[in-house]
């Protein structure tokens, strides 16, 4: 929902849950994107955090999702994700 709605909602391709962590709920997945090796699609760690940060205050905003998210604790790392630098 976050990301299909998204400006990568053209290559969003899916989410896979890894786990969960205890105490605060921090979520470790992995993001599927559609080959985005083009100079207009590419995409970077830093822009994963925006498109999920304006992502989930508008759906927030609209009542689709009804959780808090500290969106200065949101950490993404490129190292799984082929193709795209970490910013």
């Amino acid at each position: 929902m976050i990301y299909e709605g998204s400006s990568l909602g053209a290559i969003y391709q899916g989410t896979t849950i890894k786990g969960f962590s205890s105490g605060s709920i921090v979520v470790d997945y992995v993001l599927h994107l559609a080959d985005n090796n083009t100079e207009e699609t590419a995409v970077n760690t830093t822009t994963l955090g925006e498109v999920f940060v304006e992502s989930y205050m508008e759906a927030a905003a609209s009542g689709m999702v009804d959780i808090d998210v500290d969106t200065q604790s949101i950490v993404i790392i490129g190292e799984y994700l082929t193709g795209f630098s970490d910013v």
